[in-house]
């Protein structure tokens, strides 16, 4: 073999060996940018969906062993920005939930029953919880609500049995109906200055609550609002309120002191039946001392 052939032949040799280099390169970068774009969020697939211009629903799981939910904050470049009504009701297998800053709105039921959920991080984004929203995670025990939120709905966390505490955000202006019905480890809630009701049973059967921070806005206390609350112990009714329904304190056997001011012109009756540790504080010939007389609950001046 001639001296030039020989070179010849070095060349290409080189040459391959250069170009399957940047080959390999090549497919090391493509591998890492497809690593990359997998981290962080679930595929599309994974989720049942529906599309318009400007917004996607997430309407249920189709990845049905998949057990710790990263929703996509975007499908084919659309942001997500609801859960749709019923969109996880009863999926007893997801263990936790995380969902992207675009979304706006959880639906009604949207995770009821997902009674192996311990956690879900909820964004700064989020405006409206749904009515039972996450009725019976039975699982969960913190849930940090973003102070965007301002329409909690109807049964929202009731019978959510380990969560402890709550922080209900300054725009939540109405504690809807059973909202924390049978939370039986709640043990302390403030509610926000701007809060004018609290609706009927909105945290009764709350048997480990003790401690409760009523808004000066209050307008009213609803049917069985806190009956059932044993553990509660001293409650000061803000002089915004007015009314004090039927049932409001019932079964609440640990009560032991309620100041209640003469702004309050009614109260319903039962309101602190089975109540046997009971002394109301009032001013003298109010609503308050008239409802202590008659159904011989100890009455003490303010």
């Amino acid at each position: 073999m001639s001296e030039k052939t020989r070179f010849t032949a070095l060349f290409h040799r080189q040459l391959k060996k250069k170009s399957c280099r940047k080959i390999l390169a090549g497919i090391s970068i493509i591998l890492v940018i497809a690593m990359l774009s997998g981290c962080g969020s679930d595929k599309p697939d994974d989720y049942d969906y529906k599309l318009t211009t400007s917004n996607a629903t997430i309407l249920g799981l189709l990845n049905k062993d998949l057990e710790e939910l990263d929703i996509p904050d975007d499908i084919e470049g659309i942001p997500v920005t609801k859960i749709a009504n019923d969109a996880f009701d009863q999926c007893t297998i997801i263990t936790s939930v995380d969902l992207p800053d675009t979304v706006t709105e959880i639906g009604s039921k949207s995770f009821r029953g997902c009674v192996s959920m311990k956690s879900i991080d909820l964004p700064d984004s989020l405006k409206k919880i749904g009515s039972a929203a996450f009725s019976e995670c039975s699982a969960l025990t913190k849930l940090d609500l973003p102070e965007s939120v301002r329409t909690i709905g109807p049964y929202a966390f009731s019978n959510c049995t380990k969560i402890t505490e709550i922080e209900i955000p300054e725009s939540v202006t109405i504690i809807d109906k059973y909202v924390f019905y049978g939370c039986t480890s709640l043990a302390s809630v403030e509610l926000p200055n701007k809060v004018t009701k609290i609706r009927n049973a909105a945290f009764c059967k709350c048997s480990s609550l003790k401690k409760i921070k009523l808004s000066n806005y209050l307008s009213e206390i609803s049917n069985a609002s806190f009956q059932g609350c044993k553990s509660l112990k001293e409650v000061k009714i803000p002089k915004s309120v007015k009314r004090i329904a039927p049932y409001a304190f019932k079964d609440c056997k640990g009560l032991t002191r309620i100041d209640i001011p003469a702004s309050v012109t009614y109260i319903g009756n039962h309101a602190f039946d089975n109540c046997p540790h009971l002394t109301i504080y009032g001013e003298k010939g109010s609503k308050a001392e008239a409802h202590a007389r008659a159904n011989k609950i100890k009455f003490k001046e303010l």
